[in-house]
């Protein structure tokens, strides 16, 4: 892709950015970690390479992750560790699940680019941008303070801090703004409380994890149903239970794609039918069940379920056109492809 896109753009060799959703944000670390040109990193909903840990280097990591997403955990513990380096980073959540971030989060994210690019002299100081992007700040500062969000208030002024660091003297207001907050009483409730939902989310996956093997389907059925209740809240909690919701779709997805790909149909029937449940807007859910439809040569169950995927977002016609298990059956792709955006 390096050799490819130099060839055929014209690229600033000297400002080389990765960035990836998921799966593709560890692609994004693994290539600045692997390429000393790499000046930057986003990664959106997932943190470094497996076995990648935070450490000194030479480009600047962007961790963004939505408040309901599994892997947030994850990305703060990161954040972290990052903290005790010299590497520039800073951490952004947004209100949202495993997903791309809005775009308003997405252009602060790369202004960050910019800022770094201004503070290693690849490009010149913009006052205005600068002082615009201070003002904004300040008044998202004075905004969550005014709605005694502390803990967002100062998120806020850390990576505002982070972001004009070297570039203004503001950066120190933002600097004293986030200890003043820090120093009150009501911050440090709330952050004890976040801590505390940490504690829990951890707890109940343990609990979760000694489930999964039990067969036990009223009990899913149950706690995945209090969980799509709980998780409309629009508290922190709510975003603990979407988290949670979050990572039971992964681990059914995990079980249900190995077991179908084994051809351990009566096992995966169980998790697909959990992953359907506990995630039902996913299209891989639906496209899994229609596999086991097929298998079943219940052919009206096949196209059903194709047909919800597609509804769900699948497009992937390619996939479906070479899955064994369809064309054996005739199944009428064009018809389940008509929905397809």
């Amino acid at each position: 892709m390096s050799d490819d896109t130099r060839k055929r753009f014209n690229i600033n060799l000297q400002r080389i950015y990765t960035a990836g959703f998921s799966g593709g944000a560890k692609v994004a670390g693994f290539a600045a970690l692997n390429h000393s040109e790499i000046k930057g990193v986003i990664a959106n909903g997932a943190g470094l390479p497996d076995g990648a840990t935070a450490g000194n280097y030479a480009f600047s990591f962007t961790a963004i992750t939505g408040e309901g997403d599994m892997n947030m955990t994850d990305l703060v513990a990161i954040s972290k560790e990052f903290d005790k380096t010299n590497t520039r980073h800073r951490l952004m959540l947004f209100n949202g699940k495993h997903e791309w971030a809005p775009e308003k989060t997405m252009d602060v994210a790369f202004a960050g680019f910019q800022f770094d690019a201004m503070r290693n002299k690849l490009l010149p100081v913009n006052e205005a941008f600068i002082k615009s992007f201070i003002a904004n700040s300040k008044k998202t500062v004075e905004a969550y303070t005014k709605e005694n969000n502390l803990l967002k208030a100062l998120a806020e002024c850390v990576l505002a801090g982070n972001l004009v660091s070297g570039l203004s003297s503001d950066a120190n207001w933002f600097s004293g703004k986030a200890t003043a907050l820090s120093n009150q009483e009501a911050y440090k409730k709330q952050e004890q409380e976040r801590q505390q939902l940490l504690v829990t989310e951890q707890n109940i996956k343990a609990k979760y994890a000694q489930q999964f093997n039990q067969g036990d389907m009223e009990y899913w059925k149950k706690e995945i149903a209090d969980l799509q209740t709980k998780a409309k809240a629009a508290t922190a909690e709510g975003a603990m239970y979407q988290r949670l919701l979050a990572y039971l779709s992964l681990a059914f997805y995990s079980f249900s794609n190995q077991l179908v790909g084994n051809h351990r149909d009566v096992g995966a029937e169980y998790y697909v039918n959990l992953y359907k449940m506990a995630d039902p807007t996913n299209s891989e859910a639906w496209y899994f069940s229609a596999i086991l439809h097929a298998r079943l040569n219940d052919l009206p169950g096949v196209e059903a379920d194709l047909l919800k995927a597609v509804e769900c977002g699948f497009n992937d016609k390619a996939r479906m056109r070479s899955q064994n298990d369809f064309v054996e059956r005739g199944i009428d792709f064009g018809k389940i492809e008509r929905g397809m955006k």
